[in-house]
């Protein structure tokens, strides 16, 4: 009897998600648990996800869920489903009004710790984490995953280039999903993109994320196509390249209104290594990065005889004290020279960009590698060579309203890359820019004010 009653209300519960009607999950629940309400919420995620049809909304309320109640079953993960969204930040049953929703005040973390003995004193407590926290295997653009913190994934790391050594917070191969106001957190090679994906990204932030190989924060692979809108990379480090993002493979990159602040790569590329990759970058802030190598802040080879063209546009990007030496390993014969042997030619271009190191410094922000690119009303000095003549930028007072902020740390949250009074890179840039100028700049503020936009990530106003 006992069994009928429980397939009867599977049942019951599949037919209501089938109608698109939302399914609760609140952890503290303690009614029904059939997932009606707040109060009869379902416990755990993973049940709401199994019966979810058909444009099913699930609201998942603040607190920690994982993938599996098996402390042994690194495999579980919450795999995505077509026309399913996944909302968390909400107040829950607990709450004096259930529904509200709030993704920082309400925090619905997802969580890999599967074997709750995760000590940030300890790295070897993470070995038993889920190896992928949340997954996405073929979905289109109507998965949706909006609202939730992903944390403590962690892949093994022993073949960090492959498969199965990446995206511990998420793995994604061959899928479009969209991610909305996620955080990604201490995971160990958090996202992994593939096999023609195309993910949007909008306002989520990766912090405090480790890759044993490359891409601590995004690793995208094989043609792979990523859009990011407003996002925020900060603190992830990487042991090799791409210490937020790394991509190859004739990949390319979408980024606008974005901020890097304080990524670390031990070999190239600070923030970014995109080998045989289409990229572009508008509005996008980049402070105190660093790689051991070279390009503090992007590293970018021309021409990769296995991976193909790479392509750079830069457009209103301001890059602050982004640094790493000239060259960590000098070429033994003028025949080979680092970063040199697979450069063919350059199609970067860098329109409407502020470019401010100390002096001797200047030109390690970005390493292109041996060819030029195209630069077009930018504060920019090229690398310096001896008996050159060098064009050296204002004071980073006259530029900005107040770079280290109040704390006089740079590439913490107070820091201020807004434009001074006065500034030269006021009413400096050109409107004709390919691509289309953006309406807004990484303020929110109209771009183009008094007819000419300015220079760097933000317009000036009173």
């Amino acid at each position: 009897v006992n069994e009928l009653l429980c397939a009867l209300l599977l049942l019951a519960m599949s037919c209501m998600a089938a109608q698109g009607r939302v399914i609760y999950v609140d952890d503290d629940a303690v009614g029904a648990n059939d997932g009606s309400s707040w109060i009869d919420a379902l416990t755990d995620l993973q049940d709401a996800i199994m019966i979810a049809r058909w444009d099913a909304e699930i609201r998942v309320a603040q607190g920690i869920y994982t993938p599996t109640r098996d402390p042994l079953d690194r495999d579980a993960t919450f795999q995505l489903k077509d026309t399913v969204t996944i909302r968390g930040g909400y107040a829950g049953w607990a709450g004096m009004y259930p529904d509200f929703r709030h993704t920082k005040f309400y925090t619905t973390i997802l969580s890999g710790d599967i074997d709750h003995n995760d000590d940030p004193a300890d790295p070897n407590t993470i070995k038993g984490n889920s190896r992928h926290v949340v997954t996405c295997l073929g979905e289109g653009n109507s998965a949706i995953l909006d609202g939730v913190t992903i944390t403590g994934g962690y892949t093994g790391g022993a073949r960090p280039h492959h498969d199965d050594g990446v995206g511990g917070a998420l793995y994604c191969q061959g899928s479009s999903p969209q991610l909305i106001d996620c955080v990604f957190a201490d995971n160990y090679d958090a996202v992994y993109v593939s096999s023609d994906s195309y993910p949007m990204f909008a306002r989520c932030i990766w912090e405090d994320n480790h890759a044993g190989g490359s891409g601590a924060a995004i690793f995208a692979y094989r043609r792979s196509s990523l859009s990011l809108n407003y996002c925020v990379f900060r603190r992830n480090t990487a042991d090799s390249r791409g210490g937020a993002i790394y991509a190859n493979s004739r990949s390319s990159l979408s980024l606008n209104h974005c901020v890097f602040r304080r990524n670390t790569a031990d070999l190239r590329g600070g923030a970014i290594y995109a080998d045989g990759v289409e990229m572009q970058l508008i509005n996008c802030l980049f402070v105190a990065n660093t790689a051991g190598e070279t390009g503090g802040a992007i590293s970018c080879p021309d021409y990769n005889y296995a991976n193909g063209d790479s392509v750079l546009n830069l457009l209103n990007c301001t890059f602050f004290d982004n640094t790493a030496p000239t060259f960590y390993k000098p070429p033994t014969n003028s025949a080979k020279q680092p970063d040199g042997s697979w450069i063919r030619t350059s199609g970067s271009i860098i329109t409407n960009c502020i470019f401010y190191n100390k002096p001797s410094e200047m030109a390690l922000s970005i390493k292109f590698g041996h060819t030029e690119p195209l630069i077009i009303t930018s504060i920019y000095e090229k690398e310096h060579k001896s008996g050159q003549p060098r064009d050296v930028p204002p004071p980073p007072e006259v530029l900005f309203a107040d770079p280290f902020g109040a704390d006089g740390i740079l590439g913490t949250e107070d820091d201020d890359f807004r434009l001074a009074p006065g500034s030269p890179a006021i009413d400096s840039g050109t409107n004709e820019t390919e691509p289309s100028l953006p309406t807004m700049d990484l303020d929110g503020n109209p771009r183009i004010l008094n007819g000419i936009v300015d220079l760097g990530a933000y317009e000036f106003t009173d």
